[in-house]
Order: C-alpha cells, then sequence, then structure tokens
C-alpha cells in the first residue's frame, strides 16, 4: 500500500514539475521570441513574405504567426482547399467588382 502512494506522489509530483518547465519556457519564448532561422522549412515557406521584417515584429506577432502556419501545415490538402460556399462568395464578389 506504501508502495503505491510513493508511486503516486512521484508521478504527481513529476508532473507538476513538467508543467512549471513547460511554463517557464513557454514564457520564455513568448518573450524573447521566435528567430527565423528556428523556423521549420514549412514554416518558413507559409512565412516567406514577413522574412525580411521578421525581427522588427514583436515576440507576441511571431509567436502567433508561427502557431498559424504550424496549424496550416497539419491541415490536409482537402482542408486547405477552399470550400464550395466561400468559392461561390467569391465569385459572386467578382462579378460584381467587373461590373
Amino acid at each position: 500500500m506504501e508502495v503505491l502512494q510513493t508511486r503516486k506522489k512521484i508521478i504527481n509530483l513529476t508532473l507538476l514539475l513538467l508543467v512549471v518547465i513547460f511554463s517557464e519556457t513557454l514564457a520564455w519564448c513568448q518573450e524573447s521570441g521566435i528567430e527565423w532561422d528556428a523556423l521549420s522549412p514549412g514554416e518558413k515557406q507559409i512565412l516567406a513574405s514577413l522574412q525580411d521584417k521578421w525581427n522588427t515584429l514583436s515576440p507576441e506577432t511571431q509567436n502567433r504567426l508561427n502557431a498559424g502556419a504550424r496549424k496550416w501545415n497539419a491541415l490536409s490538402v482537402k482542408q486547405k482547399k477552399p470550400s464550395n460556399k466561400n468559392s461561390r462568395h467569391e465569385n459572386k464578389y467578382q462579378k460584381t467588382r467587373k461590373i
């Protein structure tokens, strides 16, 4: 019985330690921003238009853009294509713009 309680305490302390480490790491990343070279090739491809001004962006903006790039890369090819609903709206907009 004592062995189980000791294991539970060890597991709980380990989880707590991991949460603290993760929180500190996340806070550090948010404060310091992300170096362009630290981005993955897929993230660089998506964010390429921002490469020249990447270092001038706030760490918060860098982290937000990087999170968006990661989400985009995680989408399937089908998910990346515009839906019919969206393309209908675009076509209506394009028709009215041409007139």
